[in-house]
């Protein structure tokens, strides 16, 4: 990525600026006050595990793609020998379990 000096120079006065009013940006909210990234990007990688958050965004697709599809058709394939899928299914489901669990309580012992 190439920045140049008056990209810099924008960024020390924002910089200065609001570290006058007492406000603290991290390095992608001034790369993105100073026109070097974009919003959409600033706010996808706004947080350290966006890629958690891109992953339940993904299960849940996965989930209610599956869920609208007729129950028994894929009862058909499972049962020619497929049951590796409920496998699967079975495992993700724990872990997912697991994870909320965690998180759940995690909440509950911080409020």
């Amino acid at each position: 990525m190439t920045i140049h000096l008056n990209t810099i120079e924008y960024s020390f006065k924002i910089i200065h600026n609001l570290l006058q009013k007492g406000i603290i940006v991290n390095k992608k909210q001034l790369l993105y006050l100073s026109g070097v990234i974009s919003a959409e990007k600033l706010l996808k990688e706004e947080t350290e595990s966006y890629m958690f958050f891109q992953n339940l965004k993904t299960m849940k697709s996965c989930i209610d793609e599956m869920l609208s599809m007729s129950e028994s058709k894929i009862d058909t394939m499972l049962s020619k020998g497929h049951d590796w899928a409920n496998d699967h299914v079975s495992g993700a489901k724990t872990s997912l379990e697991q994870v909320c669990n965690w998180i759940k309580n995690s909440n509950h012992e911080k409020e």
